[in-house]
């Protein structure tokens, strides 16, 4: 149910659509950017913040 303090909705019930959506592309966003960013940083054999790996990480094991 939406809060009081919104006009005109408040007491209503929220449209199950209008809460699955969002929350469904923003899930998508999500996973795409942090797959991509696993893999460049994969890539480039570097940390998600750009640092060098440290020594004995799995991705160095030949």
């Amino acid at each position: 149910m939406f809060p009081r303090w919104i006009p005109f909705l408040r007491g209503r019930r929220v449209p199950t659509k209008a809460a699955v959506v969002p929350a469904a592309i923003g899930a998508t966003i999500l996973t795409l950017v942090f797959t991509l960013l696993f893999l460049v940083s994969e890539i480039r054999g570097t940390t998600i913040q750009g640092d060098d790996l440290p020594p004995g990480s799995p991705t160095l094991a030949t």
